[in-house]
Parts: C-alpha cells; structure tokens; sequence
C-alpha cells in the first residue's frame, strides 16, 4: 500500500517540476531546456543513490560492522542490531540535508512571468 501512495504522489510530481523548469524558457529553446532537465534529473537520481550507498558504507565501518552481502539470510544478531539501526540512521540524515540545499537554491529561481502579470494589474 505504502508503494502505491508513493507512486501516486510521484505522477502528481513530474509533470509539474517538468513544466517548472521550461516555464520562463523561449519557444525555440524548449527542447534544450526540456533536455537539460532530464539530464539533470537522471544524473540526480544516480548520483544520489550513490552518496547515500557510500554513507550508509561508511557508516556501517564506523559502528565496527563489516559492509557488503554474503548472501546470509535470515533474522539479524541481536549484538549488530543496534549498531546496524544506528548507522542507518545516521545514513538517513542525508536525506534533510539534501533537501534543505535544494530549499535554499530554489530561492534563487527566477519568478515565474505569470506571478508577475497577476501581481502588477494587468
């Protein structure tokens, strides 16, 4: 269910942050904005994924537990388990940090033109 939520949002969010990035942008440079974004986008996600693989890595030697599958399954020890949580909450903290950085930059985005059109009368 928690899947589905989050997936339903996602289609609600796309679209919009798409339209956000071209929105100032000339007709003849839509495609080139469009492609910007896209780029941008996928290179994010990688990236992202990556930083958080690599603190949660770091993290995991920090506690003093080895990183990295083996292939064991089953129920966890209970002498990692603490140290485990641990350094998955600390990884975790990335995620307020990143946000917090993408708050601040979009303080430094043009103002849409439509906000100016509302704002001055016309």
């Amino acid at each position: 269910v928690a899947i589905g939520v989050v997936g339903l949002g996602s289609s609600f969010l796309w679209a919009p942050l798409s339209a956000t990035a071209n929105r100032n942008l000339p007709l003849r440079q839509a495609g080139a904005g469009a492609g910007v974004y896209n780029t941008t986008r996928q290179i994010g996600a990688v990236l992202g994924s990556a930083a958080i693989a690599v603190l949660m890595d770091n993290r995991l030697s920090a506690q003093g537990l080895e990183s990295g599958a083996d292939g064991a399954t089953g129920s966890m020890p209970p002498g990692v388990l603490d140290a485990f949580s641990t350094a998955m909450a600390q990884s975790l903290l990335v995620v307020p940090i990143v946000l917090l950085i993408g708050l601040v930059a979009s303080l430094f985005f043009e103002r849409p033109r439509h906000f100016a059109t509302m704002t001055s009368g016309h």
